[in-house]
């Protein structure tokens, strides 16, 4: 699978694409840098899978967007808010 998260640095929306190969239940899970949890979602889907995502709450930052399949990480990218 292939995460992609455009734009970055963002401000008020990011756009998550995803590539699955199955169907898939999987979590998105958004931290700010130091680790603390942001926000959380889940989806299930197969192939590409394309969501938009919120971020107009989130201050200035860098938030790390991970996808995770059950306890398994399958992607993960760094992110810039910009106010």
């Amino acid at each position: 699978p292939a995460l992609k998260i455009t734009p970055n640095p963002a401000k008020d929306e990011v756009e998550l694409e995803l590539y699955l190969t199955k169907e898939t239940k999987f979590k998105l899970q958004i931290t700010d840098i130091n680790g603390k949890e942001i926000e959380e979602e889940e989806f299930s889907g197969n192939g590409k899978i394309i969501t938009k995502i919120n971020t107009s709450s989130f201050v200035s930052g860098v938030y790390v967007f991970s996808v995770y399949d059950g306890i398994r990480l399958i992607g993960s990218e760094k992110v810039v808010i910009q106010r």
